[in-house]
């Protein structure tokens, strides 16, 4: 528990910035909070600047809880056309993820009429189960994870639902697509919908083998809009949720209020089998940057049990990401930056060479898409994709000059 006292404190990371951004910082992580202290709303807000602050609560996704925490903390605050804007934005998000979870329920019986058991995570399911409440929650698309055996059955029911199949590769490219990716994306018609299948959690890259038919197993009914559709279990999504936000280094907060919304709502969470997991999936390191970051960040409860497992180094990548989060003020940080993230929360130095091993030679869409060779010859993009990685920095450079 020693490690723990090393936590970094919200104020302290956020006496770094410069003090315009440090104020909009402030109110943002206020609402975000799940036990926030809202007495001094009126100094924050005053010191902020509304736009700024709601600017910055639109990068990390969470303007619901903003205009959610002005109502609460009943502050009368200015310029008005600002909040009334707000306020018409959150409206807005209100009707889309209606319109979204009409469409889940839509797809999810088609998928179900077929044998096929599709699991709905993060969009509206998680909205339900982290915040209580469908509008408290942005989110952009739908998300199914489907058994593998299922999945050509399942990209055909959804076709025939009305959507178009990406990415559009050759036969050569869509098997090692398949091999290396998680999941593929398709489209309405005007484009206003995508749902996204999922056939593993995170791709080959991550090693991250959470057996689908097995979370299928231990999934339970969830009341979305009136109908019932899969509800992943909570021991389960914690996991899948710490494997999303390891790989974009966790830099918006909405990803972290996701895991603060289910430790504070759910109190029966079996413990014993969610750190099982982690550590049969070598992420047990990954799993506490998920947790301690909404701990230390906003005031999400843990157990001991869970606290006792925080060492120095997982402390230590906590601080880095909090940071972070706060210095890209929520825009994606580098590649770079990301992998080096990923690679400080695996466990050894073989799992951290295998990563750099498969990020060189494994060919991706971008490699398919800057060079095309005929099937016979697709065994050449793991040949050209390090010479790609390699040239390319001297070729941005050459192009920014």
């Amino acid at each position: 528990m020693k490690a723990i006292a090393e936590l970094p404190r919200p104020d302290d990371l956020i006496a770094e910035l410069p003090a315009p951004d440090a104020a909009a910082a402030r109110i943002v992580m206020a609402c975000a909070g799940v036990s926030a202290d809202v007495s001094d709303a009126t100094a924050l807000l005053a010191a902020a600047e509304l736009p700024r602050a709601v600017t910055l609560a639109t990068r990390h996704g969470v303007v619901p809880l903003l205009l959610r925490y002005l109502a609460e903390t009943a502050v009368s605050v200015d310029p008005a056309p600002v909040v009334e804007s707000l306020r018409q934005h959150v409206s807005g998000v209100g009707r889309r993820n209606l319109e979204l979870a009409g469409e889940l329920i839509r797809i999810s019986r088609l998928l179900e009429c077929e044998g096929i058991c599709a699991l709905p995570y993060k969009g509206p399911t998680l909205a339900l189960q982290a915040y209580g409440d469908l509008a408290a929650r942005q989110f952009e698309d739908l998300d199914l994870l489907i058994p593998p055996a299922d999945l050509d059955r399942a990209i055909e029911t959804v076709h025939a639902a009305g959507y178009t199949l990406h990415p559009k590769v050759t036969p050569a490219q869509y098997r090692a697509y398949r091999e290396s990716n998680c999941e593929v994306w398709m489209a309405n018609a005007d484009e206003t919908i995508k749902v996204e299948l999922h056939w593993a959690v995170r791709e080959r890259l991550y090693a991250f083998s959470l057996d689908i038919d097995e979370v299928a197993a231990r999934s339970r009914p969830l009341r979305l809009a009136g109908a019932t559709v899969p509800g992943i279990a909570l021991e389960d999504l914690l996991l899948i949720l710490a494997a999303h936000g390891i790989k974009h280094a966790w830099h918006r907060l909405k990803w972290i209020r996701d895991v603060a919304g289910l430790l504070t709502l759910h109190p029966g969470i079996d413990w014993d089998l969610v750190l099982r997991q982690a550590q049969r999936l070598k992420a047990e390191r990954l799993l506490l940057l998920a947790l301690l970051l909404p701990h230390c960040l906003l005031g999400a409860p843990l157990p001991a049990e869970v606290l006792r497992r925080a060492d120095p180094e997982v402390v230590r990548l906590v601080t880095h990401v909090a940071r972070l989060l706060l210095q890209t003020r929520g825009t994606e940080p580098s590649r770079k930056e990301c992998h080096s993230v990923y690679l400080r929360s695996r466990p050894g130095f073989s799992e951290r060479v295998r990563f750099l091993a498969e990020l060189a030679f494994t060919p991706t869409l971008a490699e398919w898409e800057a060079l095309t060779l005929p099937d016979p010859l697709f065994p050449l993009y793991h040949l050209y994709r390090p010479a790609r990685l390699l040239f390319r920095p001297a070729a941005e450079a050459e192009a920014h000059k």
